[in-house]
């Protein structure tokens, strides 16, 4: 799941919501099965259950939506934190805790872009993907169509994205390439571990 970039891990996140009926934000192991089958996950029973139980600590044959994703997609490092906040402050412009897509659109670039600089896609389909990503993640934690995010949407989203590189100082250099608005002069947030 994780070479399949954040956009899987979100999409999981939807396709379970769509499986949870009644709106606890939980799910049964047969619609748990079902949907990791959907996604073309080729676990084993034994593994299915495993996962599973990871979530399900108390046995009540119920896994919180959330807490899958935050058992298998983990917490940035506070240092990844500390630079996705810093992000997200200079986007905020009138400090009111919002930033909108527009303000993304406008500070984000594509050009050091990994599938961009192997030509396998074009700038304009990157901020497409990243768009169309960002907006399916919104989409996920509010029913408002506003548009505009929180630090904490804009967080858990980097938080899917996280999760993609093991390494911080990558993290920081694919974060600084993608964002006019981060000076290349100042001090690296991300220390190399």
């Amino acid at each position: 799941l994780t070479k399949k970039g954040p956009r899987t891990f979100i999409n999981l996140r939807r396709q379970f919501r769509i499986m949870d009926d009644n709106n606890d934000g939980c799910i049964s192991y047969p619609e748990f099965v079902k949907c990791l089958k959907d996604f073309g996950c080729n676990f084993s029973e034994g593994e299915l259950k495993e996962l599973f139980q990871r979530v399900d600590k108390m046995g009540a044959q119920k896994m919180n939506i959330d807490e899958f994703c935050r058992e298998y997609v983990g917490e940035m490092s506070s240092s990844r934190r500390a630079l996705v906040d810093e992000i997200f402050s200079r986007l905020d412009t009138n400090h009111d805790g919002l930033v909108g897509l527009n303000d993304v659109k406008l500070n984000f670039t594509a050009r050091g872009h990994p599938d961009v600089r192997s030509g396998a896609k074009t700038q304009d389909e990157v901020l497409g993907d990243f768009i169309n990503t960002i907006e399916a993640h919104m989409n996920l934690r509010s029913s408002k169509k506003d548009q505009r995010f929180t630090l904490e949407d804009f967080r858990e989203y980097y938080n899917y994205v996280s999760m993609c590189y093991d390494d911080d100082t990558k993290f920081e250099t694919m974060l600084r390439s993608c964002y006019r608005i981060l000076s290349q002069e100042t001090q690296p947030i991300c220390k190399p571990i």
